[in-house]
């Protein structure tokens, strides 16, 4: 496939053959014949050379999947290794930028749009890729045999969350005046899940959610009195019997069950706003795990009419993000914080349905429909959500309270 380089060769040799026979410039003709042996021989060299190269070249990748927090700097590393007997040259690669996309959407860095009438726009697009192709722009080193190679970083666009591939990355082999390139090892798929950052409660939720999770305190037992026990937790009677002081020892009681709603019906969210709502419903999930809480997770919008009351399904019953599942039960548990972040990470606002009318009439005809049982309720939603909020949960008896965080 011939470079950009191999093609502008083809063109001057051309052009100097024809101004030559025209003209009768013998030295244009010389320059021409020379340009055009390259350009022949170019092909076979550089087959010659990625034929090498695919027998002789290994590809790893580390790691073949990872995890990463959205705007932290992340990074896969792709090792070649010369296993074959004779030294290498130099290869080149794709620019790794353009080969990220992401698992249920279009490249992460568009590339820029070609201007024109529809027909010459296709036609020019597709030169362009095909040049863009056969035209590698990242320069590998010579690899020594028996073992040596290279390593080569690519960095991982972390500035959105969501799940991305890394896909169609190609090692090409070119002829030494570099005017055809031929590939010679494809980059196995990196799978690479952004998971959204936690964001901060507004002051005015803060202090009501806190006081929602914190819960009474009940009784454990007693325990040996030491200096600054308050009086009002001696045991007395312990004390009447002539044996040591004894004090009463209380504990928070256990923490019920947290509906945690984040809000994605379509018209309710602008692009800032959903992932303002997102960071949002993070921080207030972390909290709730760590003071103890179950978390039950639920995402309105999923369907044209909000979410179908399925019953709540376990952290390992449904793959994360999958739009036909129901809420999610999360326990106090190591795993817990990752997996509700690998949960957020991957939810989107709900498409809009074909009879739908668009902003505040979608809000009003999708209810939120949610039936799952809980103690605490937190609804992150905006306020065309908050005017339109329908049943939330079914409160449990003497619970049952219930916070809506709006969000911009």
């Amino acid at each position: 496939m011939p470079t950009r380089r191999g093609l502008l060769v083809t063109l001057v040799a051309g052009s100097l053959a024809g101004v030559g026979r025209r003209f009768g410039v013998e030295e244009f003709l010389i320059v021409a014949v020379a340009a055009g042996v390259l350009v022949l021989l170019g092909g076979p060299v550089a087959e010659l050379r990625g034929a090498r190269a695919s027998r002789a070249l290994t590809v790893e990748v580390r790691p073949p999947a990872m995890e990463v927090v959205a705007g932290d700097r992340a990074a896969v590393e792709v090792r070649l290794v010369n296993n074959g007997a004779r030294r290498l040259g130099a290869a080149r690669m794709a620019d790794p930028v353009w080969c990220w996309r992401r698992a249920a959407g279009p490249e992460v860095h568009a590339r820029p749009a070609t201007t024109g009438h529809g027909p010459l726009r296709k036609i020019f697009r597709f030169l362009g890729s095909w040049v863009a192709r056969s035209s590698p722009s990242l320069t590998i080193g010579p690899m020594e045999p028996a073992g040596g190679g290279v390593v080569v970083e690519v960095e991982v666009p972390t500035g959105a969350r969501g799940e991305l591939v890394l896909e169609g990355l190609v090692v090409w082999c070119e002829d030494p005046f570099r005017l055809f390139a031929l590939p010679a090892l494809k980059v196995p798929p990196v799978r690479v899940l952004v998971l959204p950052r936690a964001g901060v409660v507004p002051a005015q939720h803060g202090s009501a959610l806190e006081a929602m999770l914190e819960g009474d305190l009940e009784l454990a037992g007693l325990r040996p009195s030491v200096q600054g026990d308050r009086v009002g937790l001696l045991h007395w009677p312990s004390l009447a019997r002539g044996g040591p002081v004894a004090a009463r020892d209380f504990v928070p009681a256990s923490v019920g069950d947290l509906l945690l709603v984040l809000d994605a019906r379509a018209g309710v969210h602008s692009d800032s706003s959903f992932e303002n709502a997102v960071e949002t419903a993070a921080a207030i999930g972390l909290a709730a795990l760590a003071a103890g809480a179950t978390i039950v997770l639920a995402v309105t919008g999923r369907a044209a009419t909000g979410l179908p009351a399925h019953p709540a399904r376990s952290e390992s019953s449904e793959r994360p993000g999958s739009p036909s599942a129901g809420p999610l039960r999360l326990k106090p548990a190591p795993s817990a914080s990752r997996q509700l972040l690998r949960e957020l990470a991957l939810v989107e606002v709900a498409e809009q349905s074909p009879a739908a009318n668009e902003g505040a009439r979608v809000a009003e005809r999708a209810g939120v429909g949610l039936t799952v049982p809980f103690d605490v309720a937190a609804v992150v939603t905006t306020e065309i959500g908050a005017r339109t909020l329908g049943p939330v949960g079914r409160p449990r008896a003497g619970a049952g309270v219930r916070s809506v965080v709006v969000v911009r």
